[in-house]
């Protein structure tokens, strides 16, 4: 490195400038003047192409942006350049974690916790990461730990909250995030976790509190102003005004619709041909092999009852719920991966003499230092666009898609607001689109592997969950053992007092 790319510790005055003008670029981030900030950063670095604060910040503002592939370069750059820097590492790591880069993400967080193994933003970083892999418990000790150090930490009270939803303990999280607000920690993400529940465990006035965070939000933050108006759509429904929560919904849908419509065609295009091909295909013969466990997959669109389903499922005996990690995709990379191959191309163009190769990397995930469970469940949606190629593929595999009423299905989707993807979710012929194609996948899917498919539905297992319990276990060849505490919530028809709007 050239002497010359580097700001030189005895120039007061240029250090001095270059620190006023990181200061200046961090200010404006925070602003979210992101064209601004991003300019400001560029320049330092042409100047200075090392510097490790305005490759740090600048990989912050892709990531506030949303664009976590550009802001991988910035912060690898950063942690390159001050590798003993937890923050660094910690903002690395979270970036990795949104990329899907899990196993990338746990080795940094390992790093950074050999010298800072209380750092606060680790902890909380390292909690999201057991999050997204399904390790609730150990993400809730993270959290919780993170909050005992930091008791005003509000970013660890909502991860905790969450994890605690995960869990089943919608009374604990609730309180956690409630205790925050009483403290005077308000903000729209804190909001938006407590509006998560179902309404039987909201106490407080979340269209009042919306109004009192809206007060911090930016005028250019059009993605916090519609979230609250998700949050005050909620709050009007439990008072029975669904006039006006429908026209507070449908406001903040039209509003991210016109954002990411853009989506649409290729996420269209992308189900349209998953269903020509799996109306082609013929019956499946699926493989067995008694050293391995089963793996069941919950499929269905987004909130046709997967995860009540998967609760359910848990009191079969040992399982392990893998939530919506897709294990497959994970798997299809690495196999890729492994013989040299591109990696972008999902399971079903895999050729079959890689089929041994990518069972290896499957089982591998799959354990992941749990080995003694029977069934391992999962309930990525978007997998079932490769469930015949799994079915092929992978040994024990077993598939339970979940039917649910379209105009229920419609309500609950149109009234929720999503991280990312969904496109079709913000646009109610859309999403009536996206569940009559998805509702043929699965009857597709049924068809070619009538042994190893079933299909049930929300109302059934509303209705008789010991019966859908049944179903399962006798397509898994467990038995059902106990429900114990498992309860399943009464949704049903959710949508008749909005139907008269829905079917404008």
């Amino acid at each position: 490195m050239s002497a010359h790319n580097t700001p030189k510790a005895d120039d007061a005055s240029q250090l001095l400038r270059l620190s006023q003008q990181l200061a200046q670029a961090e200010q404006l981030r925070l602003s979210r003047q992101f064209d601004k900030a991003e300019s400001t950063c560029v320049a330092l670095l042409r100047q200075h192409p090392d510097f490790f604060g305005a490759h740090y910040t600048l990989g912050l503002i892709h990531a506030d942006r949303g664009d976590p592939i550009k802001a991988l370069p910035h912060l690898l750059r950063a942690v390159m350049r001050g590798p003993h820097n937890a923050l660094a590492s910690v903002t690395f790591a979270g970036v990795l974690i949104e990329t899907n880069a899990l196993d990338l993400a746990a080795h940094i967080l390992d790093l950074a916790a050999l010298s800072a193994p209380d750092d606060t933003s680790l902890l909380v970083i390292r909690g999201e990461l057991f999050h997204r892999t399904g390790q609730h418990t150990d993400a809730r000790n993270c959290f919780r730990r993170a909050l005992e150090l930091e008791p005003t930490f509000l970013e660890a009270a909502i991860g905790l909250a969450r994890a605690h939803y995960a869990i089943g303990e919608f009374l604990e999280g609730v309180a956690v995030i409630d205790n925050m607000i009483a403290g005077g920690h308000l903000s729209v993400d804190a909001l938006f976790t407590l509006s998560q529940v179902p309404d039987k465990f909201i106490t407080r006035d979340l269209a009042l509190a919306a109004d009192q965070a809206q007060r911090q939000v930016l005028s250019t933050d059009t993605d916090s102003f519609a979230t609250l108006d998700f949050i005050r759509a909620g709050a009007l429904q439990r008072g029975g005004d669904y006039a006006r929560a429908w026209a507070k919904a449908a406001d903040a849908n039209k509003r991210i619709f016109a954002q990411r419509q853009t989506q649409m065609k290729p996420l269209r295009a992308k189900y349209q041909e998953g269903l020509a091909q799996l109306s082609q295909q013929g019956k499946l013969k699926p493989r067995q092999d008694p050293n391995q466990p089963v793996s069941l997959f919950l499929m269905g669109p987004s909130r046709s009852g997967k995860t009540s389903l998967e609760r359910l499922v848990s009191t079969l005996g040992p399982v392990r719920r893998h939530y919506e990690r897709s294990l497959i995709t994970e798997a299809t990379r690495w196999s890729f991966q492994s013989v040299g191959m591109a990696d972008m191309f999902p399971l079903q163009v895999m050729p079959h003499t890689m089929r041994e190769i990518f069972c290896e990397k499957y089982f591998h995930l799959l354990a992941g230092g749990q080995s003694d469970a029977i069934v391992h469940t999962s309930t990525n949606p978007s997998d079932i666009l490769q469930m015949a190629s799994v079915i092929d593929f992978v040994p024990n595999s077993r598939v339970v898609c979940i039917k649910r009423n379209h105009d229920d299905l419609a309500l609950r989707i149109f009234m929720s607001h999503y991280n990312s993807g969904n496109a079709y979710a913000y646009d109610l012929a859309s999403i009536y689109e996206h569940l009559a194609i998805y509702d043929q996948l699965m009857d597709a899917l049924a068809t070619a592997a009538p042994d190893v498919v079933r299909i049930v539905t929300y109302e059934d297992m509303v209705t008789d969950p010991r019966a859908t319990l049944t179903t399962v276990a006798n397509l898994c060849g467990v038995s059902t053992g106990e429900l114990g505490s498992v309860q399943i919530g009464d949704d049903r028809n959710c949508a008749a007092p909005y139907l008269e709007f829905m079917r404008r």
